[in-house]
């Protein structure tokens, strides 16, 4: 894929998606501030749930936060998800991150995947709101990083097959052997860092064959974070959205190495 390529598939086999943005923590994340967001997002995103805030990665350039309770002296809460009425979007909020997550619904005819432009379209609103909030509050919104991960589904594929296409370009001809007898699991991990002009990239490509099943699990997950030369975060939710586009870039680029020139037939790629 050149540079600036826009690719599509009409039939990606994607299945779950969620776009992320890591900030400086929230002192003073309270019930209050969750009641305005819930409050702002309510009508699109009706269903409210709470889960257990959610740890940060350990990659370069993204500091690490302490836990809510550690040091006394200010409490945040847990992580919160606001849910739409399909259950297919969700909103989740805690004091160090939020993120957009879409998941495929085969029973519902809307419930393909609407790329990324729209969810992305759809989060820098929702950025931009909650960057709003932080009138509310006594910390500025410097966001730390931005993480985008895509989860799909490769039918037919197995995971012996997949690996020698991989690390050879698709170029390897020969006959893959069956699996050692009693293999009930193939598993591949890769991880590249990248420096470019708008910032760092670190992406993690990690396949999952469950030889039960008739199709492997491909995750592509991608990190990115301003470089380190820079002295300060990220200061407003446009720039945030620049990071973003960084990941999912970064993220294309690995997909498109990971399926071989059949696999993108079948789902029907489209360049423009």
């Amino acid at each position: 894929m050149t540079a600036g390529e826009f690719v599509q598939y009409a039939r990606p086999p994607v299945r779950s998606t969620v776009l992320r943005v890591y900030f400086e923590p929230i002192q003073s994340f309270d019930i209050g501030l969750a009641l305005s967001l819930n409050s702002e997002w309510g009508g699109d995103y009706p269903v409210l749930r709470q889960s257990t805030a959610k740890p940060r990665p350990s990659v370069p350039n993204l500091p690490d936060v302490d836990p809510p309770f550690a040091g006394g002296n200010w409490w945040a809460m847990s992580s919160i998800e606001q849910t739409d009425e399909s259950l297919q979007k969700a909103l989740a909020y805690q004091f160090d991150q939020i993120a957009l997550s879409w998941t495929f619904d085969a029973d519902k005819p809307e419930g393909q995947y609407p790329g990324f432009e729209t969810l992305s379209a759809e989060f820098d609103d929702r950025l931009a709101q909650f960057s709003a909030v932080f009138d509310q509050t006594d910390s500025d919104f410097e966001v730390q990083g931005c993480e985008c991960v895509y989860t799909n589904l490769l039918e037919g594929v197995r995971g012996a097959s997949w690996v020698s296409g991989y690390v050879t370009g698709w170029n390897d001809s020969s006959t893959i052997r069956e699996s050692q007898p009693g293999t009930a699991f193939i598993g591949f991990n890769t991880r590249n860092e990248t420096t470019h002009d708008e910032g760092d990239t670190i992406a993690y490509v990690r396949l999952r064959d469950d030889l039960k099943s008739q199709e492997a699990e491909l995750i592509i997950r991608v990190i990115a974070t301003p470089q380190m030369d820079s002295q300060e975060g990220i200061q407003s939710a446009n720039r945030a959205s620049e990071l973003m586009r960084l990941a999912h870039r970064e993220l294309i680029r690995n997909f498109e190495l990971c399926a071989s020139p059949k696999m993108k037939e079948e789902w029907g790629k489209v360049k423009r």
